[in-house]
């Protein structure tokens, strides 16, 4: 398989026809699979790595935002306790 890599000053699709023209003169046997930007290519090599980091952020927020809800209702806890055990009249505290 052969790639070939042409920079175009405007729109590469624009190009597309032309450089496959030419590509049938120089050797009719040559199959042509995909003409496709550079650009494109690139997004398609990197979309599994894009997608795992963004997926590994969604998990860390998620443990972020748990964490510190506990650590809120843990706090909540420890200043409500001598109040509930005064009001339940229990002398063991809940934490």
């Amino acid at each position: 398989m052969v790639t070939l890599v042409v920079r175009t000053p405007g729109d590469p699709a624009s190009l597309a026809g032309p450089i496959q023209r030419i590509i049938e003169e120089i050797d009719p046997s040559q199959p042509i699979r995909t003409i496709q930007p550079l650009t494109d290519l690139l997004a398609e090599s990197i979309a599994q790595e894009r997608f795992f980091t963004l997926l590994f952020a969604m998990f860390g927020g998620l443990a972020l935002a748990l964490s510190a809800e506990r650590r809120h209702r843990s706090s909540a806890l420890q200043r409500l306790d001598p109040i509930i055990s005064t009001y339940l009249g229990c002398s063991n505290p809940i934490l």
